[in-house]
């Protein structure tokens, strides 16, 4: 990685934690945490990139993860890998401090066409809706 956080692949930069500088972890626990630690979970992912905004926007890669109990009472843990990704984890940071459960997350109502749908897309995956 340069100074510019280019890889050894010319189309690839680094990004957050992998750059080895300031860590960018918010918000949980991974999934690799998760295990290690025992704890019964359930994980749902949603690529932003399906949601009407994203379509608009042209962006055309993207993750919106969580991982929460198996039921989704509370929220373990959630990452997001996308365009505006760092805007996005604040509605999963305030959900977690506030205790919300995945369900409350999908019922909702996200303006639309926006990229904080595809958090709701992911929590209402979650809870098979």
């Amino acid at each position: 990685m340069d100074e510019h956080f280019r890889t050894s692949q010319p189309h690839i930069w680094a990004a957050g934690d992998v750059t080895a500088g300031m860590q960018f972890t918010h918000v949980g626990l991974t999934e690799e945490q998760v295990r290690e630690q025992g704890l019964d979970y359930g994980v749902s992912r949603f690529s932003p990139p399906d949601i009407d905004r994203s379509i608009i926007a042209g962006n055309r890669d993207g993750l919106v993860k969580l991982i929460a109990t198996p039921g989704g009472d509370e929220i373990l843990g959630a990452h997001i890998i996308a365009s505006s990704g760092g805007d996005l984890i604040n509605e999963l940071a305030l959900a977690m401090h506030q205790r919300l459960s995945v369900r409350q997350i999908a019922e909702t109502i996200h303006a639309y066409p926006t990229l904080p749908e595809s958090v709701r897309w992911a929590s209402t995956s979650f809870v098979g809706e």
